[in-house]
């Protein structure tokens, strides 16, 4: 518990820099009522989903402590400090060990939320946005209509700025963001390797038994991942959506009927929202529901290669208990 709400905050004041939200984000005063419920809806559901996340991470850390874990794993754990420490001393170590994996476990689990987290918070401010501009309408009073497009203009050129921070410019974000792509890519594959050993009837791996203890794992670990990336993707598409959806509500005003200078601000707003912000690495590699096929041929590929190479060997350790 201490562990996780340390690597919470640590990871929420790195990637969601609340002052720069203070300062470029718009206030949520500005949205209708109606907006701010499903706003907060969507908080709730996102915060339940967390829960969950770290539910699996929990489960999968417990499967590595005696009589939770199988023989093999405890054997591979304490292996070293068998021949080299005795009694109290190699039970001080073990723990210390489980501490250690459970330290990784939540690193590997709130990485990723922390950048969800960011990547939502860049999407309600483009929710409030779209409906600032779905409210210009043709205003007898010219003035005060203009002036309402200017405000939709600066919180459309602060979005910007925010998204750039918060997504893209920032040297800390920049730099660990290859780390969680070859994270999410080692979780799939890692997936595919226990869909496969567990595909037997009896869970064998090429004569390897695999207790149901292991198995208990190996459905932890296909739970996790699955939803790590697919949250991964889902929320690098609705910030492309929501920036893309910007256009379309422009196109959709009644500026025809607005006055020449009103008409010059709104082309400057729509200049500046043909092209979406995309949650990418590099520039090159965008996180959308496009990146699934690429997603899906490297994981064909990977699994093949497991099957047919054979990683687990046919001999059985001679530390094994048979159940």
């Amino acid at each position: 518990g201490l562990t996780c709400t340390y690597f919470q905050d640590k990871f929420n004041d790195q990637f969601v820099n609340n002052n720069v939200i203070g300062q470029y984000g718009i206030p949520i005063r500005k949205a209708s009522k109606k907006l701010q419920l499903e706003i907060k809806k969507q908080v709730n559901s996102e915060e339940t989903a967390a829960r969950l996340a770290h539910i699996f991470t929990s489960l999968g850390i417990l499967t590595f402590i005696p009589f939770i874990g199988d023989e093999y794993d405890i054997y591979i754990s304490t292996q070293l400090m068998t021949d080299y420490t005795d009694g109290f001393v190699r039970q001080l170590l073990y723990w210390f060990d489980i501490y250690i994996l459970n330290i990784f476990g939540y690193y590997a689990l709130e990485f990723p939320l922390a950048l969800m987290k960011m990547n939502k918070v860049v999407y309600y401010q483009y929710m409030i946005l779209n409906e600032m501009i779905e409210n210009l309408k043709d205003e007898f009073n010219f003035e005060l209509n203009y002036k309402n497009i200017i405000d939709c203009v600066k919180s459309h050129i602060n979005l910007i700025i925010l998204s750039k921070d918060l997504l893209i410019s920032n040297p800390k974000r920049g730099a660990l963001l290859p780390i969680l792509f070859v994270e999410t890519v080692f979780l799939q594959i890692s997936s595919i390797y226990f869909i496969l050993a567990v595909s037997d009837n009896y869970f064998y791996v090429s004569g390897l038994e695999i207790s149901p203890r292991s198995n208990f794992r190996f459905v932890v670990t296909l739970m996790f991942t699955f939803y790590i990336t697919g949250k991964f993707f889902q929320s690098g598409q609705e910030i492309k959506d929501a920036t893309e959806k910007i256009c379309q509500t422009i196109y959709n005003t009644d500026w025809y009927k607005w006055d020449n200078r009103s008409k010059k601000a709104l082309l400057m707003m729509l200049r500046q929202s043909t092209k979406p912000v995309s949650f990418s690495l590099f520039k090159v590699i965008d996180l959308d529901y496009k990146l699934l096929p690429t997603v899906s041929i490297l994981l064909s590929v990977s699994s093949s290669d497991i099957w047919s190479s054979r990683i687990i060997s046919d001999t059985k350790p001679e530390h094994w208990t048979e159940k």
